[in-house]
């Protein structure tokens, strides 16, 4: 299974179509932005999902292939991977990320504890409300620019026990503009 930010090599080239998009070459090596299965499609032995996947290469232009013409060589955070191929994916990364993130203005929520910020179980998802907008939603870390992780995943407010549901402070992060459509931010 082919998964974000997976540093993965084209074993062969696709029989998909997508528009406006370059099909991802065999025999190089790219770094996976974002995967989705659609709903399935037909074939003779019935229906079968595909799940697709979106690349960047080194000079972070923007490809697409299908799971099945790729091959998995390691994850971008994985401990295994060597200092100097983790750093050229990250730079990769980072430029795509400056390129493809818009900013947005959000407020945490305080707990039910007076912490100042409400996150999830597994601390990967935290509750937010933007600026000017009266609704809720949860943002995975994996949604946040690189840069703007430290100021969203920590607070300046100190516990206010009176704060319970109530609003803590104002951050600015920057998300994927396909994210902040789909919140209905822009």
């Amino acid at each position: 299974m082919i998964n974000e930010f997976d540093i993965v090599r084209v074993v062969k080239k696709t029989r998909a179509k997508f528009k406006n998009l370059n099909k991802a070459e065999p025999n190089r090596c790219y770094l996976v932005t974002s995967t989705y299965t659609p709903a399935a499609t037909y074939s003779r032995y019935g229906y079968i999902p595909t799940t697709k996947a979106f690349l960047l290469d080194e000079t972070n232009n923007l490809s697409f292939t299908t799971e099945t013409c790729l091959e998995r060589v390691c994850n971008l955070y994985d401990y295994a991977i060597s200092p100097i191929m983790k750093d050229k994916w990250l730079i990769v990364k980072k430029a795509w990320m400056e390129k493809e993130y818009v900013p947005v203005m959000v407020q945490h929520k305080y707990r039910f504890d007076g912490f100042p910020m409400i996150e999830s179980k597994d601390r990967q998802a935290y509750l937010v409300k933007p600026v000017h907008k009266d609704i809720e939603f949860w943002v995975n870390i994996s949604k946040i620019h690189d840069d703007d992780l430290k100021t969203f995943t920590t607070s300046s407010f100190p516990v206010d026990m009176s704060g319970k549901n109530k609003f803590a402070e104002v951050v600015t992060v920057r998300v994927p503009l396909w994210f902040a459509k789909g919140k209905g931010l822009f």
